[in-house]
């Protein structure tokens, strides 16, 4: 069953916190905003759990943070536009804020089964991601032909269940790095090109769309 409280706002006492984990546990209330006097915060991690409200924006006094995840909460409201890492089976909406490209730490994204619409922001493909969720949104558009040029260290890519259009299949076989790759349930018509065994890692091919094989 795990704790079944508020948090405690003397919190903020442990100025020297680099990681806060708080995951499958029965807390409840708003998130404090005292967390964002956690300057050496680098993970925050409140996953399943019964937080509700919006995500104070102090939180992007964090400066340290390099993952967030609030998944599986009762989390309200939009995304905060300088936070890495998105909160994801939350009731959240509107669209990729582009200023997340402005975040220099920014190495993975993950935003599962909420009603985000609009296409991945062109700012998200100038930064060097390494992980990519975005399944089961309501994205649309398509990816750039450079891809993996971008993403050069991307290791997870999974697109499921969306409205994507257009991807450049052929450019994936630079991607070196690739392990997962996720195509599932979206628009894509093209053909999988002839060379994508020649990835240096084994991928994990999550597709069950009509794609064409040479």
């Amino acid at each position: 069953m795990g704790l079944q409280e508020r948090l405690s706002p003397h919190l903020e006492n442990l100025s020297l916190l680099a990681s806060l984990d708080l995951c499958s546990n029965s807390f409840y209330g708003m998130i404090m905003i005292e967390i964002g006097h956690l300057c050496c915060l680098k993970e925050l991690m409140f996953e399943l759990n019964q937080f509700e409200g919006n995500i104070p924006p102090i939180l992007t006094k964090c400066q340290n943070l390099e993952v967030m995840s609030l998944a599986t909460n009762r989390l309200t409201g939009g995304i905060l536009r300088e936070f890495d890492a998105f909160p994801n089976s939350n009731d959240l909406r509107g669209q990729i804020p582009s200023s997340l490209g402005n975040i220099s730490t920014l190495q993975v994204i993950i935003l599962v089964n909420t009603t985000l619409t609009g296409s991945i922001p062109s700012a998200l493909f100038n930064r060097s991601l390494t992980w990519v969720n975005l399944m089961d949104n309501y994205l649309s558009g398509s990816l750039p032909f450079d891809l993996c040029y971008r993403w050069s260290n991307i290791q997870m890519l999974a697109l499921n269940k969306n409205q994507f259009s257009g991807l450049p299949l052929e450019t994936l076989t630079q991607c070196k790095e690739l392990i997962i790759l996720g195509l599932s349930y979206n628009r894509f018509q093209e053909s999988v090109p002839r060379d994508i065994g020649s990835l240096q890692k084994s991928i994990s091919l999550l597709n069950k769309i009509e794609l064409s094989l040479p």
